[in-house]
């Protein structure tokens, strides 16, 4: 099964009018059993679809291709290929049994992401954790605000930036200029070859390389 999507604005004032979310409590706290979290979490979704977002439910296919601005509510999961190109709300899980590539800003309300392979070739924002199983390749500026977990190898040639970072395999660098990993969290990089990579640790607000 080969589902595709594609939900681009076809102008772009709706883009430029459109708020960024306001994560809800929900999801910050992890916690959906308090009480009043799932009504915040339903208004900001009808705020967003106010400004002009797309909303869908239960995303499961093949291959799935989304652009845009996207609210996914409940499962986001791919059997083969998820591409992300825009603005993206995952209520729930995000998982990917093949090749991940996003290009923009994705937030994880439910909290976590589980792929296989991850491809960042742009500038991108991930707030919520990441798991990949088998490898990341990072390529511009990465930002994760959650804890990237990554089983194999993580390519880069760009810089990667998140609170928290586990390897288990190599660290390995591409391109003329070195690549740069910054963790705001110490002692949680387990990789093989991290000052090849050019390892900084944000301590008092400043970056001081190791």
């Amino acid at each position: 099964m080969d589902t595709s999507k594609n939900n681009d604005n076809k102008s772009g004032t709706t883009q430029q009018q459109s708020s960024k979310p306001r994560r809800p409590s929900r999801a910050k706290k992890k916690k959906p059993e308090q009480e009043g979290e799932g009504e915040e979490e339903l208004n900001e979704v009808e705020r967003l679809v106010a400004k002009g977002w797309t909303k869908g439910n239960n995303i499961t296919a093949n291959k799935v291709f989304l652009s845009g601005q996207v609210i996914v509510e409940g499962l986001l999961h791919a059997t083969d290929k998820l591409c992300l190109r825009g603005d993206f709300i995952v209520t729930e899980k995000l998982e990917c049994e093949g090749n991940f590539t996003l290009s923009g800003d994705l937030w994880l309300w439910g909290g976590t992401a589980m792929v296989k392979n991850m491809i960042i070739l742009k500038r991108t924002v991930i707030r919520g954790d990441v798991t990949v199983s088998t490898g990341a390749y990072i390529k511009g500026q990465c930002t994760i605000i959650g804890k990237l977990t990554v089983t194999g190898t993580l390519r880069l040639s760009g810089t990667l930036k998140c609170k928290r970072l586990s390897t288990t395999g190599p660290i390995r660098k591409y391109g003329r200029r070195p690549p740069k990993v910054i963790v705001e969290e110490e002692d949680t990089t387990k990789g093989e070859d991290v000052i090849a990579a050019e390892l900084v640790h944000l301590l008092g607000g400043h970056e001081t390389s190791t």
